[in-house]
């Protein structure tokens, strides 16, 4: 795949992330999203091989993103993939979202990890490592698509 999409569905699956989706087909970009390319019911080691094949990654932060441990997984692989690699580039979206609650993990983000702490069904280091990945990708330039779009 040219292009990972990664994206909270509830929030942006029928919106946001379709009609992206169908630009970048439009444009002759093959881009993965999880409704397509896995079954339902696989492992996230196959999602991870495909995180590595593929060339641009688009996380699509959205207000409850990081209530998905699936979308924390993915992100932490991207980031590593973006870290270890060359020619592969992160072009993160701010969805409905400022770029501060992802930085610092205040407001929605805030709330999540502190579901996450107190569900005790994730180690410490483990929300630390997530912690560190969203940092990582709202230090990079990126959208906000409230600015940039029809939202």
């Amino acid at each position: 795949y040219h292009v990972f999409l990664s994206f909270c569905g509830e929030d942006t699956r029928r919106g946001f992330t379709d009609h992206l989706y169908q630009e970048l087909s439009r444009s002759g970009i093959h881009a993965f999203r999880d409704s397509e390319g896995l079954e339902k019911g696989k492992n996230i080691e196959e999602l991870f091989g495909v995180i590595e094949r593929s060339e641009i990654f688009i996380p699509i932060l959205s207000n409850n993103y990081a209530h998905s441990t699936w979308c924390l997984k993915e992100i932490e692989k991207i980031v590593r993939v973006v870290g270890e690699g060359e020619n592969v580039r992160i072009l993160p979206v701010f969805h409905k979202i400022e770029p501060k609650h992802v930085r610092h993990q205040t407001g929605p983000f805030g709330a999540a990890f502190k579901m996450h702490r107190k569900s005790r069904q994730v180690e410490v280091q483990t929300l630390n490592e997530w912690r560190e990945a969203l940092r990582k990708v709202a230090d990079r330039s990126g959208y906000e698509s409230e600015k940039m779009f029809d939202g």
